[in-house]
């Protein structure tokens, strides 16, 4: 008596578990795929409801961004029709998911569980397609990943706009977790333009179904370079804010030129064989240049040695040959320039009259060479030329916070 009354209990333990088991009982889909390149797509999903996880209905994630092979974001588009309960309108409502759309199915009133019901849920999406140089694809992930319940039977129809041969048509896919190779579906073309397949084994939960058709190029038409250009700059936001604010600091930079930076338009032009009084070679090469260099060292070293100032020694030697500068005590002549005088003074410290010319002294020289070069500008800045560095640094502020504006705009579009 008493193992008939176990036997009955787990009989109905066993019941229970079954019923209590919620799950797709199968997900038909049916997919066309219009002229314009956007598929209209009809999904049917039959599942068991025991009130567990499924009590005002279920839901269905869609993903809409991700990256394209060059790294930038792509954002499809989703727009739902309708959603039907057992043929009966059924209430929906959206909301974002971490990569994409949830659409929820039902309101906030229970279902009668346990039960069955059949959802008919319609949408449209765009960007689907994939444009090659020898065919087109549709590459579509038919049942994602997502789902928590295991699925018992899986269909997807993709019908194309026009009849397209047979034998122009490939059908493949994949199945299993995200990234499997697993092939466990049957796959054919029923008649041109019209594609099918099916699993071949239940889907346990987290594992979806992906399918590949490939048909002619010219059926549908590949869209335009601008329209390429464009998408890639509405879905990423900071290619279009960096692109607004390089053109904002170009039109900028061309006001600032013309207000500030623009030379002085040349007058007549007459040789003198003469420098200008109070400049010396380093300062004209200087001012020619707008900036020093080591031709302004050596001229004003060879000028200071021609006033008698200096004089540049060579010593022979077995390997090689040393320079250097000897001080003969004579002041700078009256006519030298600023530069010539702080040279002077860098180069013979403290009275020192030598000064060897190698790394060593590399310290001397170039504290003599930033000496003179101080000098110079200092005679020549802002008399003969402006740097403008203020109406620079106004162009290059602005530009690296924009440029650090658009790097975080882009990271939050890619999240």
């Amino acid at each position: 008596m008493i193992t008939r009354v176990l036997l009955v209990a787990f009989a109905l333990l066993a019941c229970n578990a079954a019923f209590a088991d919620e799950r797709i009982l199968g997900y038909d889909i049916e997919v066309q795929v219009r002229r314009d390149g956007s598929l209209d797509v009809t999904e049917r999903i039959m599942v068991h409801a025991e009130g567990t996880n499924i009590r005002r209905g279920i839901y269905r994630t869609f993903p809409t961004r991700y990256r394209d092979r060059f790294g930038n974001a792509v954002k499809v588009d989703l727009q739902v029709l309708s959603l039907l309960r057992n043929d009966e309108s059924e209430p929906w409502f959206t909301e974002d998911d971490r990569n994409g759309v949830r659409i929820n199915f039902g309101n906030d009133n229970f279902l009668p569980v346990p039960a069955d019901y059949t959802y008919t849920l319609r949408y449209r999406t765009t960007r689907q397609l994939g444009f090659f140089d020898d065919h087109d694809e549709l590459y579509w992930n038919a049942i994602g990943s997502d789902w928590a319940f295991p699925i018992d039977e899986g269909r997807v129809d993709v019908f194309l706009p026009a009849p397209v041969e047979v034998e122009k048509m490939t059908a493949e896919g994949y199945t299993g977790v995200p990234g499997s190779k697993e092939q466990a579906y049957r796959a054919e073309i029923v008649e041109p333009g019209h594609a099918h397949w099916e699993l071949t084994r239940q889907l346990q939960p987290s594992e979806g179904f992906t399918i590949v058709l490939s048909f002619p190029k010219n059926l549908i038409a590949a869209p335009s370079i601008a329209q390429r250009m464009a998408w890639v700059l509405k879905d990423n936001r900071g290619i279009l804010i960096g692109l607004i604010g390089l053109l904002l600091l170009v039109v900028y930079c061309v006001r600032e030129w013309s207000r500030v930076g623009r030379d002085p338009r040349k007058g007549v032009i007459i040789a003198r064989y003469e420098p200008p009084e109070g400049q010396s070679p380093a300062s004209l090469r200087f001012l020619m240049r707008m900036g020093y260099d080591m031709r302004c060292f050596s001229s004003d070293v060879l000028a200071l040695a021609v006033a008698g100032c200096l004089r540049i020694v060579q010593d022979k030697g077995f390997f090689k040959d040393e320079w250097r500068l000897e001080s003969t005590g004579a002041p700078p002549p009256a006519g030298a320039s600023t530069g010539q005088r702080a040279l002077l003074g860098g180069l013979f410290k403290d009275g020192e009259r030598t000064l060897v010319l190698k790394n060593t002294n590399a310290t001397q020289l170039s504290a003599a060479r930033s000496a003179q070069s101080k000098a110079i500008d200092d005679v020549l800045q802002p008399r003969y030329y402006k740097q403008n560095t203020g109406s620079i640094a106004k162009v290059i502020v602005p530009c690296a916070i924009r440029c650090l504006n658009g790097v975080l705009l882009q990271n939050s579009a890619s999240m």
